[in-house]
């Protein structure tokens, strides 16, 4: 049984390319790639202040405690 060529495209071709165009495709490609770890530094950053601020805000509102010696944490 004969395997038809058409029914298998071929998925990568070799193509010709000035080197104008090879390095405008070398410079998309790049852009490409480097969004990922654009992405992951923006939504790292995000979640560092976020915690920094959650964590001022609950050092500001702590409640004092009144009794206690002062070695004990002020709070649980």
């Amino acid at each position: 049984m004969a395997q038809d060529p058409a029914a298998h495209p071929q998925h990568s071709a070799r193509v010709d390319l000035t080197e104008p165009e090879y390095y405008e495709a070398l410079k998309s490609q790049l852009r490409i790639f480097s969004a990922g770890p654009a992405m992951f530094y923006a939504f790292s950053s995000f979640l560092v202040l976020a915690s920094a601020s959650a964590t001022a805000a609950r050092a500001w509102t702590a409640p004092e405690r009144s009794s206690g010696s002062p070695e004990q944490p002020r709070w649980s």
